[in-house]
């Protein structure tokens, strides 16, 4: 009787036990969730100029900037940056070091000559689609991609030089909206058919077609992708988890 007494008494607790957890791991998982929905925008994902050194410094740097530009609009900007920084306001804090360009990662001189060759090759295409007759070029330009769609946000580097180039007038590619558009991996494959073809004064409507991605298979490179995990599948695993450990312990302890 005082066996079977303590079995209850350890199944009842282990049932709780796991009950209690399961509340905990699925709020966690709420947490996780709330947090990438978000996206972090509250709040600065580095500060690294909170002690009183390190804020001198910034507000040195500030000030420079301020007294080498006659601008008004940018001298204000300094001032409220100044402000901002004196009184501690660390909402802003991301936001000045974008500012002052301390966020910016270095990119290697591998991904700058890629980012180049690229944009010259695109701008290539569009010189030779001009000397093509209107309907040609109308009709490849529907099939395949032939302007320049920007870089994916994981794509930092490519995406930092693309910026730096265009803030200083060192390229006239602007980025084209797309539904659908293209990745590094197309701008690479592109890259290679392009490179026999470079050195001509203008590419024909077969090398065009040679080396644009086209449409149709753009498209069925994006249906074979396969969907990113979410937090979601925490919550299954929890479940799961749940209802594999609780049944064997509970037939362990009865001896059912």
């Amino acid at each position: 009787m005082q066996e079977r007494l303590y079995k209850t008494c350890m199944a009842f607790c282990i049932i709780v036990a796991l009950f209690v957890q399961k509340k905990v791991y699925t709020k966690s998982c709420d947490c996780i969730g709330s947090y990438l929905s978000m996206e972090n925008i509250l709040w600065p994902r580095r500060l690294d100029f909170i002690s009183a050194a390190e804020k001198i410094e910034v507000i040195n740097l500030l000030e420079r900037k301020k007294d080498n530009c006659s601008d008004m609009e940018y001298r204000n900007k300094c001032d409220f940056y100044l402000d901002a920084v004196r009184d501690g306001l660390l909402f802003y804090y991301d936001e000045i070091r974008d500012f002052l360009g301390l966020n910016n990662n270095p990119v290697s001189a591998n991904v700058s000559v890629e980012v180049e060759h690229i944009l010259e090759m695109f701008a290539h295409i569009s010189l030779s689609l001009s000397k093509l007759p209107l309907k040609t070029a109308d009709l490849i330009g529907r099939n395949y991609y032939t302007r320049f769609s920007g870089f994916e946000n994981a794509e930092e580097q490519h995406l930092s030089h693309y910026i730096f180039l265009f803030k200083h007038k060192q390229h006239s590619q602007a980025i084209f909206n797309e539904k659908l558009p293209l990745t590094l991996k197309h701008y690479r494959n592109m890259l290679a058919r392009y490179e026999r073809h470079k050195l001509c004064t203008f590419l024909t409507e077969e090398m065009l077609i040679y080396i644009c991605i086209g449409r149709n298979q753009q498209i069925k490179f994006t249906l074979k992708r396969k969907p990113s995990k979410s937090y979601d599948d925490l919550r299954s695993f929890n479940s799961a988890w749940f209802l594999r450990f609780i049944f064997p312990l509970l037939l362990v302890l009865f001896e059912l």
